[in-house]
């Protein structure tokens, strides 16, 4: 009996609280969700950094495919502008260093002269030349003279397929007929394997002479044309019956880098 009414008292509990459980349902759903979402808020956090990180790194990732992509553009851009900037330099100096070599052939109407560049100067004791490009397939012959403006530097004595060989006026082998602008004293200048310093040899004693005094091509011969600058004075002594004269060039031979050849007949012609 006792076992009974122990047994309808636990059932009676049970109903108790089922029911109180289902009246106060809502409250205890509320208190769930809330308990729940505490627990997912880290999680969601987590989410909307991870998801936020990776459209940030891929944003990057194509930003900095794009400035590569537009980088590698602007090396190439940059490169060609180099390049055009080269070219305007290499004409502008071109155009530059044959500037009076134009301007003298103009003035003198020597539209038969040829431009050429120095390839190299040999100024040493045993010879003075030098070789400039563009040989017989260029047009150049044997015996061309080579100027630079109104200065005679040389002759060619070698023409090669592609350069040809000037003998400069300072080599020994040089001889050419020649006088004085101011005071008309005449002589033979001739080169004395110097780089600086040439000689007027043959010059009376009679005549005059004047430092600084221009001393120029007189024509006689077959080989320089006349009225071309070969130096100026810097000193002389009496030898004997003869002046001891020594001329130095008015143009430094060993930094030219360009010069005019042209035949003598030309220079005849044109004068």
């Amino acid at each position: 009996m006792r076992r009974i009414k122990s047994w309808a008292m636990v059932a009676v509990i049970c109903v108790a609280v089922f029911g109180f459980a289902l009246y106060d349902y809502d409250i205890w759903m509320q208190r769930a969700d809330r308990v729940c979402s505490m627990a997912l808020y880290p999680f969601i956090q987590l989410h909307g950094w991870a998801t936020q990180t990776v459209d940030d790194w891929r944003t990057l990732q194509s930003q900095v495919s794009q400035l590569q992509q537009r980088l590698k553009q602007l090396e190439q851009e940059r490169g060609q502008l180099l390049q055009e900037l080269v070219a305007i330099n290499a004409v502008y100096r071109y155009d530059a260093s044959i500037a009076e070599l134009r301007a003298f052939r103009e003035r003198y109407s020597w539209q038969y002269g040829h431009i050429v560049q120095i390839l190299m100067t040999h100024c040493c004791p045993d010879e003075q030349y030098m070789l400039v490009e563009g040989g017989a397939q260029a047009g150049i012959t044997d015996g061309m003279i080579a100027l630079i403006d109104n200065h005679l530097i040389g002759r060619v004595v070698q023409v090669y397929p592609y350069y040809a060989k000037v003998l400069l006026i300072t080599d020994r082998r040089v001889n050419i007929a020649a006088y004085c602008a101011q005071t008309g004293a005449t002589g033979i200048f001739s080169g004395d394997n110097s780089k600086n310093n040439a000689k007027l040899y043959f010059v009376d004693h009679l005549q005059q002479l004047k430092v600084g005094d221009m001393v120029l091509s007189s024509g006689q011969g077959l080989v320089y044309p006349q009225g071309l600058c070969l130096g100026t004075i810097a000193c002389f002594a009496k030898k004997g019956i003869e002046y001891e004269v020594t001329v130095t060039p008015r143009v430094d031979l060993q930094r030219l880098t360009y010069c005019l050849l042209i035949e003598r007949r030309r220079i005849t012609m044109s004068a």
